[in-house]
């Protein structure tokens, strides 16, 4: 788990959007999309349910939160 992929998921849950959050980071959607799903894949659950707008899962909830916590302790 790296801190820029924290940064990445709490960005999606808050922008609701990869695009948003992309454009926040001055990167691509396809850079915070990979991110998102290594990240998934270390952790085991999906973190957000990718409908017309992604939106956290109940885990993928927790994980934002806490991500955001660790993010803001860092800085």
């Amino acid at each position: 788990m790296e801190l820029y992929q924290l940064k990445y998921v709490s960005s999606v849950a808050r922008c609701g959007s990869v695009a948003k959050a992309a454009d926040e980071f001055f990167v691509s959607r396809q850079a915070i999309s990979k991110a998102i799903r290594s990240l998934e894949q270390e952790v085991g659950f999906e973190i957000f349910d990718r409908d017309d707008k992604m939106r956290p899962t109940e885990s993928g909830e927790e994980l934002a939160g806490d991500g955001f916590a660790w993010v803001a302790a860092c800085f």
